[in-house]
C-alpha cells in the first residue's frame, strides 16, 4: 500500500498550478522565474483528538473526529508564514489526500524581486 501511495504522489508532481496566480489579479511581470516559489507541503493529522472520558455534549458531536479541508488549509498557511515571512502567500491548493497525509501546493511571491534587479533600479 505504501508503494501505491508513492506512485500516486509521483504522478501528481508535474502539475504545478502557477497559472492560478495569474488568475488572482497579479500582473505577469511579477511572476517571472526569480520572484515566485512553489512549495509542496504534507500535513498529517486529519483526525482531531477524541475525548475518551465521558464528555457531556450532544450526541451529534461525538462522532465528529475529522478535520475538514478549510481547517487543514489554514494550518498549512500558518505553518509556512512563520519561517518565510518575507514572501507573500498567494494561494494554497489541495493536491491529493490519503489516510494519514494531505498534500498541498503553496504559491509564494517575492514582491521585492523586481526592485532588486538592475533593470528596475534608478540610475
Amino acid at each position: 500500500m505504501r508503494y501505491y501511495i508513492r506512485i500516486r504522489v509521483w504522478l501528481c508532481t508535474p502539475s504545478l498550478k502557477l497559472r492560478c496566480a495569474h488568475g488572482l489579479c497579479y500582473p505577469q511581470k511579477t511572476l517571472d522565474d526569480s520572484s515566485h516559489v512553489v512549495f509542496r507541503i504534507r500535513i498529517r493529522g486529519a483526525r482531531r483528538h477524541a475525548a475518551h472520558a465521558k464528555n457531556h455534549k450532544c450526541s451529534r458531536s461525538l462522532g465528529n473526529t475529522r478535520r475538514h479541508f478549510p481547517i487543514l488549509q489554514r494550518i498549512i498557511e500558518e505553518r509556512i508564514r512563520r519561517p518565510i515571512n518575507a514572501l507573500r502567500l498567494v494561494n494554497a491548493q489541495w493536491i491529493v489526500g490519503e489516510d494519514n497525509h494531505h498534500y498541498y501546493e503553496i504559491i509564494l511571491i517575492d514582491l521585492n524581486a523586481n526592485r532588486n534587479r538592475k533593470a528596475y533600479q534608478k540610475k
